[in-house]
C-alpha cells in the first residue's frame, strides 16, 4: 500500500498507476491528486480480468481535493464506513472535479447506520460508468442501503 500511496503523491497529469491483482488492505487515502484536462491520473487494475481487491479499512478508498482522476476496474469490499468516498477535502467552494469511476465493484460495506458503497460530497463534473454497488454487510443488508450523493 505504501508504494501505491507514493505513486499517487508523485503522479502528474497523464500518469497511469496500474495495480496488480491481489488483496490489499483498505483505507487508501489520497489528497491533492491532480491530473489535467485530457490527461487524467488513472488508477486501474493492471489486468481488468483479475482486479485488485481493497478489503477493510474505514473507507476502502478515499480521494479528497482531486482533479481529473479516474478509478477503473477495482474492487472494494468490507470497509467499515464508506466503500469509495470522493470529497472536496473540506474546501467549501472548491469541489473536486472531473472524476470518473468506471467498472468498480463495491460490496459488503458498513454494518448498520449510514455507510455508503459510494459517497460523493463536494464533487462536480463526475461520471459513474459500469459500476456495481451493493447494500451493506451481509448481516445487515435488511437495514442498510447505499446512496450516491453530490453536493
Amino acid at each position: 500500500m505504501a508504494e501505491l500511496r507514493d505513486a499517487l503523491a508523485q503522479a502528474g497529469p497523464g500518469a497511469r498507476i496500474l495495480v496488480a491483482a491481489g488483496t490489499y488492505e483498505g483505507g487508501l487515502y489520497a489528497s491533492g491528486v491532480r491530473g489535467a484536462a485530457g490527461q487524467p491520473i488513472v488508477i486501474a487494475a493492471a489486468d481488468p480480468a483479475r482486479p485488485p481487491v481493497f478489503r477493510g479499512g474505514e473507507s476502502g478508498i478515499q480521494l479528497s481535493d482531486v482533479e481529473h482522476v479516474e478509478l477503473r476496474d477495482l474492487v472494494v469490499r468490507e470497509a467499515s464506513g464508506n466503500g469509495v468516498n470522493v470529497d472536496d477535502g473540506g474546501r467549501l467552494g472548491a469541489p473536486s472535479h472531473h472524476v470518473v469511476l468506471r467498472n468498480l465493484r463495491v460490496a459488503d460495506i458498513g454494518s448498520t447506520g449510514n455507510q455508503d458503497a459510494l459517497k460523493l460530497s463536494g464533487v462536480e463534473d463526475f461520471r459513474i460508468e459500469g459500476c456495481t454497488l451493493s447494500a451493506g454487510a451481509p448481516a445487515a443488508r435488511a437495514s442498510t442501503s447505499w446512496a450516491a450523493t453530490a453536493a
